[in-house]
């Protein structure tokens, strides 16, 4: 389902009630190659989304699985407490970030976007903004 121009998830759940949890397992999968070619770029945060962005978190979990000669850099923000682990199964890498406890901060009026306070990881076949630079660089110039 698309909103705004942005991919929006829609679960059909029974009311709930507190102290219920949710688990919640989706996967993404390239469909085929685009003008970036092997580009990969992902920032997620370890918070729910909907119903309650504020929702405190028990355990939440990225995984991200890529072809082993393809590197990938990360880069943890905002806890240092999310665990980072590298599995090598044949010609596959399996990079798992696991944050776990996230409580429920305290509301305030006009306070941040949860993307400044909830542990999050960006994830990219680029190893740095200029890296990113120079390739966008070599990829444009000719226009």
């Amino acid at each position: 389902m698309s909103w705004g121009g942005q991919r929006v998830r829609v679960f059909d759940l029974p009311p709930l009630q507190i102290g219920d949890m949710v688990e919640l397992e989706y996967r993404i999968d390239p469909t085929r190659a685009d003008v970036f070619g092997q580009y990969f770029g992902l920032r997620h945060a370890f918070g729910p989304s909907f119903p309650d962005p504020l929702a405190p978190v028990h355990r939440a979990e990225l995984v991200v699985i890529a072809p082993a000669d393809l590197p990938l850099h990360s880069v943890e923000h905002n806890d240092s407490s999310v665990e980072k682990s590298v599995e090598t199964r044949g010609e596959l890498v399996a990079h798992r970030w696991i944050a776990r406890d996230i409580p429920r901060p305290s509301q305030q009026s006009a306070m941040p976007d949860a993307s400044e306070f909830v542990p999050l990881v960006d994830v990219s076949t680029f190893e740095s903004w200029q890296a990113f630079a120079s390739w966008w660089w070599n990829f444009i110039e000719k226009e």
